[in-house]
């Protein structure tokens, strides 16, 4: 049995409409960004996702808002990755 994690791209961008991130970044950042959800499976490469996201955005604001690093994570890691459960044909009999 094997558990694999994966980040929605499509929910990332909704995610960072919603929330007015990455307002700082360009296209092509953006773009790469989308790159890197799209490869994320491990709990390193989230973070990394949510580094960026943060640091692309109006961090002046954000920290007005109370809203760090870790809620851009927390909030990427609740609306943005789900799980599945993969079984081996020898494991499911």
């Amino acid at each position: 049995m094997k558990i694999v994690r994966r980040m929605n791209a499509d929910k990332v961008r909704a995610y960072c409409v919603e929330n007015e991130l990455y307002t700082c970044g360009t296209s092509e950042d953006y773009q790469q960004m989308f790159q890197m959800c799209d490869e994320a499976q491990t709990d390193e490469q989230f973070i990394e996702i949510a580094k960026n996201i943060y640091e692309h955005s109006d961090v002046e604001w954000l920290n007005e808002q109370g809203t760090g690093i870790e809620c851009v994570a927390l909030g990427l890691l609740n609306r943005c990755v789900w799980t599945d459960v993969m079984v081996n044909d020898d494991e499911a009999r």
